[in-house]
C-alpha cells in the first residue's frame, strides 16, 4: 500500500512539474507574441483605460453581427415593457425628468442630458469590452467593472420591498426605471455602433450583450441618470440658475466623471460643447471599395428595418394601452381625432389632405436635409455658433449617411417649426403676421390633446407609411424617432 501511495505522489508532483513548464500566463504569452511580431511598437505607450479607450480588436467576435441580436433584443426589451404599462411620450419623459430633478430643464439641457446617459454608459460597456475575454459580455463582466457606487448590491432600491431611509428617491428610482429610456439609451448605442456614428466615428466597437448584461447596464442607466439630475439641481441652484441649463449637466457629468474613473472621449459630442471634434482623418477601410459599397449598402437597409420594427412595436404598444377605443380599421384614427376636436369635423378627403401633409414633413427630416429658413439674421446666428464646433452640419453633402440621431432632428425640426413647449405639456405656435413682430399670433395647444393625438397612433402611422414607402430614408435612432413623432402630432393637431 505503501509503494502505491509513493508512485501516487510521483506521478502528482511529475505532473505539477509538467503544467508549470508547459504553462506561459496569458498577459506574458501576448507580451512576447506583440514583441516578436511588432518590434517597432516596444517603444509605444500603453493609455490607461481611465483617460482614453483604444479601439478594440474585435475581429475574430464579429461584433457588427453581434451587435444586430443585441438590438433585437434591446427592441424586445422595450416592445414587452411598453405593452404592459402606458408607452410614455417625449414630453411625458421630459416632464417627468422636471419633477424628478426638481427643477426645470431647457430643451438642450434635456438633449445634453440623454447625450451625457449615452456617454456614461459607453464608457462603462467599452470598459467591459476591453477587460473580458468573451465576445458576448455576461452579467458578471458588468458587475465587476461598474464602480462601488453604481454595483448591483447598491441598485437594490428598485425593489418594492426594500426599506431605504429616503424614499423620495427611492420612489423616484422605481418610477423611472418603469418607462424605456434606460433601453433606448442602449439601443441608441447599439446604432450608432452599426453605423458608425458619434461614439464609433473613430472606429471604436463594443461586444454585445446578453440579455442579463443589458438588463444590469439598464438599471444602472436609471441610477446614473437620477444621480445626474439630482447634481445638476443643486449645482444649478447654487449658480442661482432659473432653471437647470447645459452647463449645469455639463458640470454635473464632469462630477461623475471623476467620481466614477469614466474614461475621457474627446470628439464624440460634437455640438454639444463637451468636447472638441476631432480633426484627424480617419484612416480608409482596408476592404476593397465593391465590398465597402455593399458593406455600407447592407447596415443602411439593416438599420432601415430595425427602425420600422421599432415603429410597429411603438404602434402595438399603442394599441394594447387604448385597445377599448381602437380600431383595425384606419377610418378609425379619422373617428378618435374627431372625438378630440368635436368643434371641427374631418372628413375624409380632409383627413387624405392632412396625412399627405404630415407624410411631406416626416419625409423632409427623414431625408436629412437641413430646410431654408426666411428668418435670415436666426440662420446666421445659429450656424455661426454650430458651425464652429461641428462644420459637418453646414454642408449638405456631410449630412448623415445612415442613421438621424436626436441631435440632427432636433436641429432640424427648430428651423421647421417656430414652438415652444410649456412646463405642464402645452405648447404654444408663433405665427407671424406681415413680417411684424407686434403682429405675431400665438396658438395654444393643450397637453392633454396632444397625448390624445398620439394615443391614435397618427403620428406613428405616418411615419410607417414614409418609412415603409421610400427604402431610401435615412434610419431613426430611438430618440430621434420619439421627438419627430411628438413634432408631428403637434403639427396635426395645429393643422386641424
Amino acid at each position: 500500500m505503501n509503494n502505491w501511495r509513493r508512485l501516487l505522489v510521483i506521478l502528482f508532483v511529475a505532473q505539477i512539474v509538467l503544467w508549470q513548464q508547459s504553462f506561459v500566463p496569458p498577459t506574458l504569452a501576448s507580451k512576447s507574441s506583440a514583441s516578436s511580431s511588432m518590434p517597432s511598437q516596444q517603444s509605444k505607450k500603453v493609455t490607461s483605460i481611465h483617460t482614453c479607450l483604444p479601439a478594440l480588436d474585435l475581429s475574430s467576435c464579429k461584433p457588427s453581427e453581434s451587435m444586430k441580436k443585441t438590438s433585437k433584443l434591446i427592441l424586445q426589451a422595450i416592445a414587452h415593457k411598453e405593452a404592459k404599462a402606458d408607452a410614455t411620450c417625449w414630453t411625458t419623459v421630459r416632464m417627468m425628468e422636471h419633477f424628478y430633478a426638481g427643477r426645470e430643464l431647457s430643451e438642450h439641457a434635456a438633449l445634453l442630458k440623454i447625450e451625457v446617459g449615452k456617454l456614461i454608459l459607453f464608457s462603462l460597456w467599452a470598459r467591459a469590452s476591453n477587460t473580458s475575454r468573451k465576445c458576448t459580455l455576461s452579467e458578471a463582466d458588468i458587475t465587476n467593472i461598474l464602480p462601488k457606487q453604481l454595483k448591483p448590491e447598491a441598485q437594490v432600491h428598485l425593489s418594492p420591498t426594500h426599506k431605504i431611509h429616503n424614499p423620495l428617491l427611492r420612489t423616484k428610482l422605481r418610477h423611472y426605471h418603469r418607462i424605456t429610456e434606460n433601453w433606448r439609451l442602449l439601443l441608441s448605442l447599439a446604432l450608432e455602433q452599426m453605423a458608425g456614428h458619434g461614439l464609433f466615428a473613430s472606429g471604436k466597437q463594443l461586444k454585445p450583450l446578453s440579455r442579463r448584461a443589458a438588463q444590469l447596464l439598464a438599471q444602472t442607466s436609471t441610477h446614473t441618470t437620477i444621480d445626474l439630475l439630482n447634481k445638476a439641481r443643486k449645482i444649478s441652484i447654487k449658480r442661482s440658475h432659473r432653471h437647470i441649463t447645459v452647463k449645469d449637466i455639463q458640470a454635473a457629468y464632469v462630477h461623475f466623471k471623476k467620481q466614477w474613473k469614466l474614461a475621457n472621449h474627446k470628439g464624440c459630442l460634437g455640438g454639444l460643447h463637451l468636447a472638441k471634434t476631432s480633426s484627424k482623418k480617419q484612416s480608409p477601410s482596408s476592404q476593397p471599395k465593391k465590398q465597402r459599397r455593399q458593406t455600407q449598402v447592407s447596415t443602411r437597409q439593416h438599420l432601415h428595418k430595425l427602425t420600422l420594427q421599432n415603429i410597429e412595436a411603438k404602434i402595438r404598444s399603442l394599441k394594447s394601452r387604448n385597445r377599448l377605443v381602437w380600431k383595425e380599421k384606419r377610418q378609425s384614427v379619422r373617428v378618435l381625432i374627431n372625438r378630440i376636436i368635436p368643434d371641427v369635423t374631418l372628413t375624409k378627403d380632409g383627413f387624405e389632405s392632412l396625412v399627405t401633409l404630415l407624410e411631406k414633413t416626416a419625409g423632409l427630416v427623414g431625408a436629412g436635409y437641413l430646410p431654408m429658413r426666411n428668418d435670415t439674421y436666426m440662420l446666421f446666428q445659429t450656424y455661426l455658433q454650430w458651425s464652429q464646433k461641428n462644420p459637418a452640419f453646414v454642408a449638405q453633402k456631410h449630412r448623415p449617411k445612415h442613421l438621424l440621431n436626436i441631435e440632427w432632428v432636433f436641429r432640424v425640426i427648430e428651423q421647421l417649426i417656430p414652438r415652444k413647449t410649456l412646463a405642464n405639456g402645452d405648447v404654444h405656435f408663433y405665427l407671424l403676421k406681415q413680417r411684424d413682430q407686434k403682429n405675431t399670433h400665438v396658438v395654444k395647444l393643450l397637453g392633454y390633446q396632444l397625448d390624445a393625438v398620439r394615443d391614435t397612433t397618427l403620428p406613428w402611422w405616418i411615419l410607417k407609411r414614409v418609412w415603409k414607402k421610400h427604402p431610401s430614408m435615412r434610419a431613426l435612432g430611438p430618440f430621434a424617432a420619439e421627438l419627430l413623432v411628438e413634432r408631428i402630432s403637434e403639427l396635426a393637431l395645429l393643422f386641424l
